[in-house]
């Protein structure tokens, strides 16, 4: 090897060292933010009843609210397989829960850089004859989708609290006229993923009803009663922040948003966190069962023309 090809060698060694060193200071960044968030929650609540709170758990409600959560990764599974699909991607089904279940658990356990959507993004490239355009278009679509449904179901939850009637109408409105953008940059420069907007739409609120419905056996579960409506509406605002990559899988800024919201809940902060909480354990177990798939064979050999 010459002089160039040496250096040229040393050069890629020393790049991804750096962004190796980048990934984890990213992810030591988000387990700081987090600690700090829930260092700050913990400092406002009373240790004494939020553990007894946690000890007296019924565990049929708490088995309900897994339940559900599951069933809303199955239909968000299903969901990205239409996308995939549209974009001529065939995955089976089986295989494409798989793809969904690897992409939980490095969302939440993957000490670095690149999350669960990026990883999928990355194997998809790899075993199938797609551009990285292609099979990043079906993703981000099905993200998007997503976050419709969970804006929707807030508004629509937050029509049975008590709100000023114009506040109300204002943010229906600002809802209907960004979806109608929405659908049109859809049709217009995504042809190839409009034809199962509808079937898509649907089961991104099937997802976001699923996951309503866990909240509220949680509560259950916890055996504290409070208007759901108001419960709903801050559990879908507390998802949305959990979106933003700033925390580890959102830990800590859920609970930062339920620990303000107590006092609208009508119920005490230790049982408002514990609400948040457990949802968390419950999405962090659930997403643990991915781990099974970093070791399996994730396609058949067969690859799209």
């Amino acid at each position: 090897m010459n002089l160039k090809g040496r250096n040229l060698t040393k050069s890629g060694k020393l790049i991804n060292l750096l962004m190796m060193n980048k990934n984890w200071l990213k992810f030591t960044l988000k387990i700081i933010i987090s600690a700090i968030c829930l260092y700050y929650v913990f400092t406002k609540i009373d240790f004494i009843p939020f553990f007894n709170l946690l000890k007296t758990v019924r565990i049929f409600w708490l088995a309900l609210a897994t339940i559900f959560f599951i069933l809303s990764k199955i239909i968000g599974a299903f969901r990205l397989n239409i996308y995939l699909k549209n974009a001529e991607i065939n995955l089976t089904e089986k295989e494409n829960l798989k793809l969904y279940w690897l992409g939980m658990f490095y969302n939440l356990f993957l000490p670095g850089g690149i999350g669960g959507d990026a990883y999928k993004i990355i194997l998809l490239k790899k075993h199938f004859n797609k551009s990285y355009k292609t099979i990043s278009t079906a993703v981000l679509l099905d993200r998007i989708s997503g976050l419709v449904a969970l804006i929707g179901l807030a508004i629509i939850s937050a029509c049975f609290i008590p709100l000023s009637k114009w506040y109300l109408i204002l943010v229906i409105i600002s809802f209907f006229s960004g979806y109608t953008v929405y659908r049109f940059i859809l049709f217009r420069y995504f042809a190839t993923h409009r034809q199962n907007i509808l079937k898509t739409d649907l089961l991104g609120l099937m997802v976001q009803l699923s996951q309503g419905f866990s909240i509220i056996c949680i509560a259950f579960a916890l055996s504290t009663a409070q208007n759901f409506a108001v419960l709903l509406v801050i559990f879908y605002i507390s998802s949305l922040s959990t979106l933003l990559p700033l925390s580890v899988g959102g830990l800590g800024a859920r609970e930062i948003i339920f620990l303000f919201s107590a006092k609208y809940l009508g119920i005490p902060q230790e049982v408002s966190v514990s609400i948040s909480l457990v949802f968390y354990m419950i999405s962090a177990l659930v997403s643990l069962v991915g781990v099974y798939f970093v070791f399996g064979r994730m396609f058949s050999d067969k690859v799209d023309d």
